[in-house]
């Protein structure tokens, strides 16, 4: 048997850690040396730069290395007009992030007003689990300053967005307590109105509050009471009048009482600087011009405003910030699909962080390595300076070149696949690879109903393998082809790949139980189905199927998601990570060829 080889694992959490390489990985690692399985001319040139810049790690070697074990000091070789090199250099070459299929990151311009980035968010942080019955949690609240603080050298900013339903005392403590435990870490309001944004840059280290925007009060105080106003907020004297007042001075009806109970105080308001939330009316109110402005978008609400303004709907996206958040229907916490709102330029997607479905396999294809903030394409920006360029009529159709793509992926041999959550045994593991092109819908383009709205699903473009065997398993260079795909933008387009067992089970039914609980409960949610055909279609999605004489849904043992522009032609490495998106010693080993034109 040969033996393994060391494989450095590159992950924030992990930085140092070892990872080997498997039998079957070595066979073709091997065979691409002896000129068996040849490189493109390429990744020949990009292997000689390497060597010759000698930028490798130095590598142990084999421990216990039996007398059989590929020799890593043979002669040097040039098996593909490339600089000589070992069998280790190529070795230390592919263990390189030279060798992944995704492309490192490059350092972003980070001079731009922050509504031209696409920026990773949650929705209801606070939760642990599902939106109806989990644990609430403050931790990820408390926790940012040390988030800040441990991401050295990018320290980009963070918004913490505020639903607020409590009372205006409580208000008051909220402030106190923010102001106290984020001390040097709020952004100082400029003087008068803001009239554009800043970029991330000059916002390093700070915090964002996404708060109501309640405008101050005009409020004529006789001079001789003006000492007295300035010692008294506002807010505070409202409370005091109101409980001095008279039983028939504060006769009103229940619902008035609750309004005013639930307004926002202007402190709390002040907080929210260059993120003040307005209420969505329409993208022609005088609120869709104020430079600092956000509007909150259900997934619903932003299909119909894609349906009847989607020009209007991403010209004001190049130059405002906009949010888009899941159904309050979603009670599993289930996810919509991010990239149909990236590519209407919405930049701040909230999703649910509590349940890693491909909704959040996407995310990560978008912001992995980037520290949360991601630039956008350069048709999809808007000015440098001043955001009060108005709106225009061209759509996303209009501005940007979408192009043909022709994508193989040979799957060649795994390594270390974790198992499925739960499993403990890789005895009878069968594990197979799907691989998914995420790309755009012509229906995007056109303003026109989106097959599913907002729902995340699996990509429309499905291909898969024969199944393998254990958890280091050879698929004998396998090749699923994407051909002629028509009008994709690479670097809003994702291709993900998933390690799944075939195996007996029930199919996920988390989506229609969804739609179950909403139709039978009181969400006070005016998107709430009612029980129907709606309801009937999810069932068919989620029908019975025999697959390799086992019924249900298969489950996930791994998984990773790239950007289009980020996937790297020739034989790499693909990181996987676990069911759950945690850092996995999981590889795949393939070969890619990528056509754009």
């Amino acid at each position: 048997m040969a033996s393994s080889y060391d494989l450095p694992l590159r992950t924030s959490a992990t930085p140092s850690s070892l990872e080997a390489f498997s039998p079957h990985i070595l066979a073709y690692l091997k065979a691409i040396v002896n000129k068996k399985l040849p490189l493109s001319a390429d990744q020949s040139k990009e292997l000689g730069v390497y060597t010759s810049t000698g930028q490798h790690t130095v590598l142990p070697e084999p421990p216990n290395a039996p007398s059989h074990a590929p020799d890593l000091e043979t002669p040097r070789v040039a098996p593909h007009d490339s600089a000589p090199f070992t069998m280790k250099d190529f070795f230390d070459y592919m263990a390189s992030a030279e060798g992944d299929a995704a492309m490192a990151p490059v350092e972003q311009d980070l001079t731009y007003p922050i509504s031209n980035y696409f920026i990773n968010s949650s929705h209801n942080t606070y939760l642990t689990g599902n939106q109806l019955y989990s644990e609430s949690s403050t931790d990820a609240y408390k926790n940012v300053r040390a988030s800040l603080q441990e991401r050295g050298r990018v320290n980009l900013p963070v918004i913490v967005s505020l639903e607020v339903h409590a009372g205006q005392e409580q208000q008051e403590v909220m402030v106190e307590i923010i102001e106290q435990v984020w001390r040097g870490l709020l952004v100082k309001p400029p003087s008068g109105h803001p009239k554009q944004l800043p970029s991330p840059g000059e916002l390093r280290e700070k915090i964002l509050i996404k708060v109501k925007y309640v405008a101050p009060e005009k409020v004529s105080v006789p001079a001789t009471a003006q000492k007295a106003a300035k010692k008294t907020p506002m807010w505070r004297k409202k409370s005091a009048e109101s409980s001095s007042s008279s039983d028939s001075d504060n006769q009103g009806s229940e619902d008035a009482k609750k309004k005013e109970q639930s307004s926002i105080i202007e402190p709390l308001s002040a907080l929210g600087v260059y993120t003040r939330s307005y209420h969505f009316k329409d993208l022609s109110s005088p609120e869709a011009n104020v430079a600092c402005h956000v509007f909150s978008l259900s997934e619903k609400k932003f299909m119909a405003v894609h349906g009847s303004h989607g020009p209007t709907l991403f010209s004001h996206n190049r130059n405002y910030l906009m949010r888009a958040f899941p159904s309050g229907t979603r009670v599993t916490s289930s996810n919509l699909d991010p990239a149909v709102f990236w590519r209407k330029g919405v930049q701040i997607v909230a999703l649910n962080w509590q349940k890693y479905d491909a909704g959040m396999m996407l995310n990560e294809g978008m912001f992995a390595g980037s520290g949360g903030w991601v630039l956008k394409p350069k048709e999809y920006r808007g000015e440098r300076e001043g955001q009060n360029a108005g709106v225009s009529d061209q759509s996303q159709a209009d501005a940007i070149v979408h192009k043909t793509l022709s994508l193989s992926i040979d799957i060649l041999a795994g390594a270390h696949l974790p198992l499925p959550t739960g499993d403990h045994d890789s005895v009878g593991f069968k594990p197979y690879v799907k691989c998914e092109l995420h790309v755009e819908k012509q229906e995007e383009r056109t303003g026109a109903a989106i097959e599913g709205g907002g729902k995340s699903s699996d990509g429309e473009f499905k291909r898969k393998t024969k199944p393998g065997r254990g958890i280091d398993p050879d698929f004998g260079g396998e090749r699923v082809v994407f051909s002629d795909v028509r009008g994709v933008v690479e670097q809003l387009c994702f291709v993900s790949c998933e390690y799944l067992e075939r195996r007996y089970g029930a199919p996920d039914l988390s989506e229609t139980l969804d739609l179950l609980l909403a139709s039978t409960m009181d969400l006070n949610d005016r998107e709430s189905p009612t029980v129907g055909s709606k309801l009937i279609c999810n069932f068919e999605d989620y029908r019975f199927k025999v697959l390799d004489d086992e019924i249900g849904k298969d489950d996930l043992a791994a998984w990773a998601c790239i950007r289009l522009d980020r996937l790297k032609s020739g034989i790499r490495f693909i990181r996987l990570l676990d069911a759950i998106g945690n850092p996995s010693r999981g590889l795949l080993l393939v070969k890619i060829e990528k056509s754009l034109i």
